[in-house]
């Protein structure tokens, strides 16, 4: 006979409730983009693109996180603001107090969101012009300097989203996020800042860091390069596992696969990217399922260039035979022109979407129209972009490389160092004063392969 505690024990069991599953926080996305033509040096010339650029990043999160959820700060000129009519009149010059006062509005939507149980995701997007003095970065807005340690104190600091992901294309881009020189040595600045990625661990970023610390724009593209392959694979052409969203590994082996084929290092930008907490499979940026879809099945190697209704390029990919892919398109227009290979030069075919919602399949053939892009007068060195195909088999090789997360120099590569070394050798050799070229050539040779060129450099408040 069974005691009479069983029983009861066991009434209290089955009438006991199950623990809920926990509830997941609804996700709400805001945008900042802030970009910038002009320099605030005579002795740099105006981009042409980056204001270009601003509406096509604003275009991009208006799609994933919706249309009043994106703040753009720039200044258009007459080509863009008959491109960009939208835009124009709702941007703001990209001045130090239109981004104080916008970034004052996002603090308030922030708190406002998570105090009503949201987890916020906030996206800031900084291109233009930007150097680097006595060790510190800084970007030129449209009167003045947003350094490194404003970046830090009056933008990160007072903007306490769940998630922080910040890209940021210009010049000298490194310096923005870390003042130390590679090897932990501080370069010589007037602000004890440090890295703001070890300060925020919310935060991650995206940056350009070409061999030689410049970014570059193509007309081809009308966008800066980086930039465009950043879009690219934000709307779908970086996610190789086909969850729908895109990490920061994905898309950094995306930009390098993107540029892989451009020979010349001078033009090939090289990618810094460290998800929330160094940890790179974080996710970027997630698909808006809402939005029109244009699905790629996985069999077959594509090629493909999406143009708006004015022609202008959207999304660039080259797709692995067995990867599928699923891009976000706009709700306006879109031509889809495929590429395959032909005797002389590439075969175009092309296939016109109007703005209908819902997804698109793609078909298995597109039919043959004009205009053919090789007739877009394609720049040689950039004609090379997109060449590699991606997919699962390009990420994983990536991921198996090893990863040098700090380049060894910056704003002067050690070839460059190589190579001017050698010219003063020359010269040395040339000179009829020998003993004044061997004292001070060897001097400055010195300097330049020595890992305190960059501190003696800032000394001098040169620009490099």
């Amino acid at each position: 006979m069974l005691p009479a505690s069983i029983p009861i024990a066991i009434s209290l069991a089955l009438t006991t409730p199950a623990l809920a599953a926990p509830v997941a926080r609804p996700s709400v996305g805001f945008a900042l983009v802030v970009t910038n033509n002009r320099s605030l040096t005579s002795s740099r010339p105006d981009l042409q693109y980056a204001d270009d650029d601003g509406a096509k990043y604003a275009d991009l999160f208006s799609d994933e996180l919706g249309a009043g959820q994106v703040t753009l700060l720039a200044e258009f000129d007459v080509a863009s603001r008959r491109l960009y009519p939208e835009w124009s009149s709702r941007a703001l010059a990209p001045t130090r107090a239109n981004l104080d006062s916008a970034v004052a509005r996002l603090a308030s939507d922030i708190a406002r969101a998570q105090a009503d149980g949201a987890s916020v995701q906030l996206y800031l997007v900084f291109a233009g012009h930007g150097d680097v003095d006595r060790g510190q970065g800084y970007l030129d807005l449209a009167d003045q300097r947003l350094t490194a340690r404003d970046l830090d104190e009056s933008v990160l600091a007072r903007l306490k989203a769940d998630r922080v992901h910040l890209i940021l294309d210009s010049c000298n881009s490194y310096f923005m996020l870390n003042p130390r020189k590679p090897g932990g040595k501080r370069w010589e600045t007037n602000h004890d800042v440090a890295g703001v990625l070890d300060k925020y661990p919310n935060l991650g970023a995206i940056i350009s860091t070409s061999a030689e610390a410049v970014t570059y724009e193509w007309s081809e593209l009308q966008s800066g390069i980086f930039s465009y392959e950043l879009r690219s694979g934000l709307r779908g052409a970086a996610d190789v596992d086909g969850n729908g969203q895109v990490s920061y590994a994905e898309l950094a082996a995306f930009v390098e696969a993107a540029n892989q084929d451009i020979r010349n290092d001078l033009y090939r930008p090289k990618v810094f990217a460290r998800g929330p907490a160094h940890d790179n499979s974080q996710v970027l940026l997630t698909r808006n399922t809402s939005t029109r879809a244009l699905k790629i099945e996985a069999a077959g190697a594509r090629r493909l260039t999406l143009r708006d209704a004015q022609g202008t390029r959207l999304v660039d990919l080259n797709k692995e035979d067995g990867t599928p892919v699923t891009l976000s398109l706009p709700t306006e227009h879109v031509a889809i022109y495929e590429q395959t290979p032909g005797r002389e030069r590439p075969l175009v075919s092309v296939r016109n979407f109007d703005g209908s919602a819902g997804p698109v399949a793609m078909l298995d053939e597109l039919p043959r129209a004009e205009p053919d892009l090789n007739g877009r007068g394609e720049a040689p060195v950039f004609a090379a972009l997109f060449a590699s195909p991606f997919g699962a088999r390009a990420f994983a090789v990536a991921q198996a490389a090893p990863k040098d997360m700090n380049p060894a120099y910056f704003g002067i590569t050690r070839r460059d160092a190589d190579q001017l070394r050698s010219h003063l050798e020359m010269t040395l050799k040339l000179d009829q004063d020998h003993f004044f070229m061997v004292g001070w050539g060897t001097a400055l040779a010195t300097l330049v392969g020595a890992d305190i060129l960059g501190t003696a450099l800032a000394k001098s408040n040169m620009k490099y």
